[in-house]
């Protein structure tokens, strides 16, 4: 779908544009495996339709770090050439490589040490499904669980503001 049509060009109707909306499942990946970065450097852009008025980003690059020396790059956009989905960790070893499919280790010279394959997609949606007709029936609410979607937001919070605050936006 192109970025300037409908809801998602629009940040108010969206509530983001690609960072927010795609890049939300990364960034809480991102926050489970490493935690909340100390530095956050973002730009984006409203610029893969040209002539259009759209203000929800279709692109955005953040570049992040740790104090520990760890640091990573996101690159999110709903126009630039074909849809990945993938990510991947180096680390002094080797590298991990995921996609909705698969998830392989691979060593320093790129032989894969391990692969494991997603194969039942649905048995996944039907365990966070029953996972939250677990919770409503309990009667246990969602309450323990918006803090980690709470810091989510606040590392999207922190790229938008980093974009704005040094004119990369």
């Amino acid at each position: 779908k192109s970025p300037d049509k409908g809801w998602y060009g629009n940040k108010q109707r969206a509530g983001g544009g690609s960072l927010s909306n795609m890049g939300y499942h990364l960034t809480d990946l991102l926050l489970w495996w490493f935690g909340m970065p100390q530095t956050i450097h973002a730009r984006i852009s409203c610029l893969a339709v040209q002539g259009s008025k759209y203000d929800a980003e279709d692109s955005a690059t953040v570049s992040f770090g740790y104090s520990n020396g760890l640091h990573g790059v996101l690159v999110i956009s709903r126009s630039a050439g074909k849809k990945l989905e993938e990510y991947e960790i180096y680390g002094s070893k080797g590298y991990i490589l995921a996609t909705k499919e698969s998830v392989s280790l691979y060593d320093r010279q790129d032989r894969i040490l391990e692969t494991l394959k997603i194969t039942d997609k649905e048995k996944m949606l039907d365990s966070q499904l029953a996972f939250f007709v677990y919770r409503v029936k309990k009667n246990k609410g969602f309450a323990d669980l918006q803090s980690e979607h709470l810091a989510n937001m606040k590392f999207i919070d922190r790229c938008y503001q980093d974009a704005a605050n040094s004119g990369r936006s």
